[in-house]
């Protein structure tokens, strides 16, 4: 298994940790050479790698600049956007003369390819339902390569599966009750994070089924936990706090305390040094992590059960049981919008890979797709329980039948998937809201869903313990 691929440039999925300082001005035009450039797909960007001098010492020192290109679609033209890229930056104009942007060009080209190759519009399922755990599945993550997956369950298990295959690879015992939350560290993939109702965490070696650490310290349930890279582990508790946990000794190093009630999400911003908190206290924060302080609350009139920071880092979407659902201003640390279009409870709430769009769903049976910049109403995916004539049988048209449960987007931010408590996962097309895919099979409610990080593959879990592998193309 590798990222990467040794042509003249190379494409690695999530960019490399360069020990190198951004250089001065002086540095900047003195002597710098293009090195490489590295893709990163999703969200579309470029890694400029290049060398340079220090002007005290002339000593050479590796630098880079991240570009990132989060407007990027299918029918971009790849020549006009490597000008533009170039133009907009006198260190690019340096760095790549007119005879060397074809190669820019060619490397936006690809990336232009690979959102068109995840717009896939159908799924078939690889294998029968997947008998995964004898109890309910709670959670599932994927790796970043897409070739494992995780799932979590009311057995007090975590079970490690090959995504090829369908295949159990490990099962990971050491938890005295459910695993209410799974995750992968990011990009290496070789530790697993687990959060139990036991009151602990625990940290696993991915490949070998080894407990590394147990994260002892909350005082009731964990109900969520979140990998910052390789580094640090979150975890969100029904004892009001969130703590975080270093990977590497297991030793808790932050309590952030401050809600009045039951923390129930966590999620990181893209440099790790914030994060935001859902709590049943009818707020979310956001906390410094270089100082554990809280630096912003945003307020709703009833229990906040998702909170979620976009890639730029720049805004926070927060769903609530007051159904509604609104995006936060990190600048101001205010209300930009506030959507009142759902009937019900808003359980779940996502941000594009790219941040410029934000999908809620809601119990109305319903997800809504919005602008995450402008506040614009994009599509209604399914018809609201509320406006269904009684006795009248559901149509494809109207979409679930039940409460949804949980909604994601793809990584091209084309297509939505939505899970239901009636026992389906559906397919929807962003731009019109049309219904692509009924993904049916499953007996009970499905509890979670998930797209893997290219696109191209599909799980979908249930309450009965099974869950399924949908591929695209088959």
């Amino acid at each position: 298994q590798s990222f990467f691929f040794f042509f003249f440039f190379f494409f690695f999925f999530p960019p490399p940790l360069m020990a190198t300082r951004p250089p001065s001005s002086r540095a900047r035009s003195s002597g710098a050479r293009l090195k490489r450039f590295l893709l990163r797909y999703f969200p579309p960007g470029v890694i400029i790698e290049y060398e340079t001098q220090l002007p005290e010492s002339g000593q050479p020192v590796m630098c880079k600049r991240v570009v990132d290109l989060l407007d990027l679609t299918p029918h971009s033209d790849p020549v006009r956007e490597a000008e533009r890229v170039v133009e907009e930056d006198s260190l690019l104009q340096q760095l790549i003369p007119p005879s060397r942007r074809a190669t820019l060009a060619d490397l936006i080209s690809k990336m232009t390819v690979r959102l068109q190759d995840s717009e896939a519009e159908t799924f078939a399922r690889t294998q029968s339902l997947l008998r995964a755990h004898e109890m309910p599945i709670t959670n599932i993550a994927f790796n970043k390569s897409g070739d494992r997956f995780l799932t979590g369950a009311y057995d007090n298990t975590c079970k490690v599966w090959n995504t090829n295959s369908g295949t159990e690879m490990l099962c990971l015992h050491g938890h005295d009750k459910p695993v209410f939350s799974v995750a992968f560290n990011t990009p290496f993939g070789d530790r697993v994070g687990t959060g139990s109702l036991d009151h602990k965490c625990r940290l696993w070696n991915s490949y070998t089924g080894e407990c590394l650490h147990v994260l002892e310290g909350h005082l009731l349930e964990v109900v969520e936990v979140e990998f910052y890279q390789s580094e640090v582990l979150a975890s969100g508790s029904m004892d009001k706090t969130a703590k975080l946990w270093s990977v590497e000794t297991g030793h808790e190093t932050m309590t952030l305390g401050g809600h009045t009630e039951e923390v129930v999400a966590v999620s990181f911003n893209e440099l790790g040094t914030q994060l935001v908190t859902a709590s049943f206290d009818h707020t979310a924060r956001l906390w410094d992590l270089r100082t554990g302080r809280t630096v912003a609350e945003f307020q709703h009139d009833k229990e906040v059960s998702c909170a979620k920071m976009n890639f730029r880092g720049n805004l926070v979407g927060t769903c609530s049981d007051d159904t509604t659902s609104k995006i936060w201003d990190l600048r101001t640390n205010r209300c930009l919008f506030h959507f009142t279009d759902h009937s019900q409870i808003v359980g779940d709430g996502q941000f594009s890979c790219a941040g410029n769009l934000w999908v809620t769903c809601s119990e109305d049976a319903t997800a809504r797709v919005y602008n995450a910049l402008t506040g614009t109403p994009i599509s209604l995916l399914g018809r609201p329980l509320s406006e269904r004539p009684e006795g009248v049988p559901p149509s494809r048209f109207d979409g679930h039948s039940a409460a949804l449960v949980r909604v994601c987007f793809n990584p091209a931010g084309t297509r939505v998937l939505t899970a239901s408590s009636d026992h389906t996962a559906r397919l929807w097309r962003v731009e019109n809201g049309e219904c692509l895919q009924v993904l049916e099979g499953h007996q009970e409610e499905i509890f979670t869903c998930a797209f893997n990080y290219q696109g191209d593959t599909i799980i979908t879990a249930s309450k009965d313990g099974h869950c399924s592998i949908w591929r695209a193309g088959l």
